[in-house]
């Protein structure tokens, strides 16, 4: 045993005590209503919530999301204006209204003939003073955003706001693409007999090309009952994943999605090389059922409902999204990644 002389002894007396008086007290939780001697804070409520109502959940983060750019918009231009020695609402209208262009007849010509379809067949003369007033209104937008995002260019901020995230544990013999460890895990819900999992299919594609060893996509199904191919086509998948075929027999589902018939989903297996005895022996077996349902329960403890359902690093986004509403989470989630260093 090593034995420490008195003197640091008592010097590592002293110091515990000065440390445990100097530590910050822990803030006491936020009450949200008492019971008798009981009490329950706002994290069990909000805990709660974000377990029972996700998509309240997610929308009380955007509203916190579109206050918080609010406040930062007007503190920047209150800065500004007090550097310039005017008024806020005099800065804007010299930088953005001030600024601000007619909207000629040609642009109003231009925008009736791209848009003839979508007016409806009205004529120019009909329509071209709403024209007017949505070029304007378009102008007014762009020149606000450029003169603010100049403005939040030269600043220093740093958003703490954490988006809700649902917490999905992912085996590794799951289906999936990318590395095990990339620093971005998506997980997919989709549906085979789903048009708009298929119409989403172009933009995870792009995912995965433009962000390489960076992403880890994972499928999981969610067959919905209105669909009623749709669950043996998942078995079938998982059967096709039992000879390391999963990606190419999901491709052939996406692209057949209206012909999903156990003689088809037999036959798209022998097309792409599968050993059909095997396959149909699987698929006959209903052995992967129970996956399909433990999908099923994890996409519904996690708040889904209808399909395609993403997590992106657990941030929920619902729909057959476009590309840039991938890239904007993706990019926002390797930029917190490096921010702190994981």
């Amino acid at each position: 045993m090593i034995r420490l002389p008195r003197q640091n002894l008592v010097l590592g007396a002293i110091f515990a005590l000065v440390t445990i008086s100097c530590a910050p007290k822990a803030p006491e939780p936020e009450l949200a209503a008492q019971i008798n001697s009981d009490t329950i804070t706002l994290e069990q409520v909000d805990a709660r919530l974000q377990e029972s109502e996700p998509e309240a959940w997610q929308s009380l983060f955007e509203a916190r999301q579109r206050a918080l750019a609010f406040l930062i918009d007007e503190q920047l231009l209150q800065e500004k204006a007090s550097k310039e020695g005017i008024e806020r609402d005099s800065l804007v209208r010299r930088e953005v209204l001030d600024q601000l262009a007619a909207v000629s007849d040609s642009a109003i010509n231009l925008f009736y003939e791209q848009n003839r379809q979508r007016l409806g067949g009205q004529d120019l003369v009909t329509v071209q003073e709403r024209i007017r007033q949505y070029l304007a209104s378009e102008n007014h937008r762009s020149a606000w955003l450029g003169y603010v995002g100049g403005l939040r260019d030269a600043a220093d901020i740093q958003v703490v706001l954490e988006p809700p995230r649902a917490v999905i544990a992912v085996g590794g013999d799951e289906p999936s693409q990318g590395p095990l460890d990339a620093p971005i895990l998506l997980v997919e819900y989709s549906d085979f007999e789903c048009p708009y999992c298929g119409r989403a299919k172009p933009a995870l594609r792009q995912v995965l090309e433009e962000y390489g060893d960076k992403v880890r996509l994972v499928f999981r199904d969610f067959p919905l009952s209105i669909h009623p191919n749709a669950r043996l086509a998942a078995e079938a998948s998982l059967c096709a994943q039992e000879q390391d075929r999963f990606w190419d027999y999901h491709d052939v589902l996406f692209e057949h999605q209206r012909e999903l018939r156990p003689v088809d989903l037999s036959r798209y297996a022998t097309d792409i090389g599968l050993d059909g005895t095997a396959f149909d022996a699987c698929l006959e077996s209903g052995r992967f059922a129970d996956a399909v349902s433990d999908d099923l329960k994890s996409g519904e403890h996690f708040g889904v409902t209808g399909t395609p359902a993403f997590f992106i690093n657990g941030r929920r986004l619902t729909g057959a999204q476009p590309f840039a509403a991938f890239q904007q989470i993706i990019d926002d989630e390797l930029e917190r990644i490096e921010r702190v260093g994981l």
